[in-house]
């Protein structure tokens, strides 16, 4: 047992000094648990156990005897991967039951189990070798109970003249050592292979302990991968909270009216340039962020705006956006908007042959859009309100452009 705890606190020390080993795990740090199952192999002391199946009889011999120094064993165990080359692992373990059972010349039968389980808790030492497949050592202690069950066909069976304990058993520490081989699948599940030593010094009653245990078993561990690929971030959306004076009324009118021109020619008829009105429409009012259905205020702005045309007028509705976005995306949505400014000047009696729509987007602003009231201001629906020719030869003015009062955030 000594040259195999040799062994393992080499490993450690080993793995202490190549800390710089150029295989990197795919296992990440962090919590873990875990299983092993295998064939645990310990030791029946056959010749004390056939002296005293003869019971102190100088004429018995013992004829056969059967032992069993195999059994299934298992083990459980969570622990803490540091890094790379060092954790920390405690669990529970169970050897089994190893067995013995002596016939002797005088006809009787001497039988005995002895089972084992405890506790303990180990520093593991890794050397990776590569990615995925890793070595590793452990030196620890453990806590454990070996209990042990006799029967003599004989009686009372005595052992240097007293009655011997047929139940005895015994808790107790002792030392642990191991060394194993693991692969990783995945940075999370993993598999090993391992020996480990368990030995644990006899007492007055001789319930020692000196068992090996060959396992496989698996690992599962826990937390974030910190290699783990990282999603492209979604695309920052931009919010200014800023308060901006909002005009009283969510619609401005602007009137563009140019001098009434006659020209005297005799042959020629009369021409009149008639006014046109444009209404710029506040994108606060109307609509809310990044959205085209038309709000409680905007509807109402839209019915007071109705209620002001002529029968036969005509009506151009035009979106704009600022430049928050991409250009294609602005000119869509300066679109919908316009479109569901339409639909409420439909939905309030305006025939939908007298209006025309148009989108924009970002390309026509009336003011920079490297300030807050500057976009604000860019964000707009405007209407030309463009009165049908009564005679022939009038003309119609197309609207100038026009600047708008600073509204809110709402793009």
């Amino acid at each position: 047992m000594r040259r195999y705890s040799l062994a393992a606190a080499a490993l450690l020390l080993t793995t202490a000094a190549y800390a710089d080993f150029p295989a990197k795990r795919i296992a990440f740090p962090g919590f873990y648990i875990g299983g092993n199952v295998g064939y645990a192999i310990g030791r029946v002391n056959e010749t004390d156990t056939a002296e005293e199946a003869c019971n102190g009889d100088p004429a018995c011999t013992v004829i056969n005897s059967t032992i069993d120094e195999n059994a299934f064993g298992l083990k459980l165990f969570g622990g803490y991967l540091f890094n790379d080359y060092f954790a920390i692992e405690g669990g529970y373990f169970n050897l089994g039951e190893l067995s013995f059972k002596h016939n002797t010349s005088t006809g009787e039968t001497y039988k005995g189990t002895a089972k084992t389980q405890g506790l303990n808790a180990d520093v593991v030492g890794h050397l990776p070798i590569l990615e995925q497949l890793t070595v590793f050592g452990r030196l620890g202690v453990m806590y454990a109970e070996v209990s042990k069950d006799y029967s003599y066909s004989g009686g009372t069976l005595y052992v240097n003249g007293v009655a011997k304990d047929m139940s005895p058993s015994q808790w107790g520490a002792g030392l642990k050592v191991g060394l194993g081989v693991q692969y990783d699948f995945t940075p999370r599940l993993g598999v090993r292979g391992e020996w480990e030593g368990y030995h644990m010094e006899e007492d007055a009653s001789n319930s020692g302990l000196d068992m090996s245990l060959w396992s496989v078993g698996v690992v599962y561990r826990f937390g974030e991968d910190p290699n783990a690929p990282v999603p492209p971030p979604e695309p920052e959306k931009v919010v200014v909270v800023k308060e901006v004076p909002v005009p009283a009324e969510p619609v401005v009118v602007e009137k563009v009216v140019e001098k009434e021109v006659v020209k005297e020619v005799p042959s020629e008829p009369v021409i009149i340039r008639k006014p046109v009105e444009r209404v710029v429409l506040a994108t606060d009012a109307l609509f809310d962020f990044n959205k085209a259905t038309v709000k409680p205020e905007g509807k109402a702005a839209i019915r007071d705006l109705v209620l002001k045309l002529q029968k036969d007028d005509k009506l151009i509705v035009t979106g704009h956006t600022d430049s928050i976005g991409s250009e294609l995306y602005n000119l869509k949505l300066s679109q919908r908007r316009a479109d569901a400014v339409k639909n409420e000047l439909v939905i309030n009696g305006i025939g939908a042959d007298r209006i025309e729509t148009k989108a924009k987007g970002e390309s026509d602003p009336v003011a920079t859009n490297a300030t807050d009231e500057g976009r604000a201001q860019n964000r707009r629906v405007e209407i030309d309100i463009i009165a049908a020719p009564k005679e022939p030869g009038e003309e119609i003015t197309p609207p100038a452009d026009e600047v708008t009062l600073p509204a809110g955030e709402t793009k």
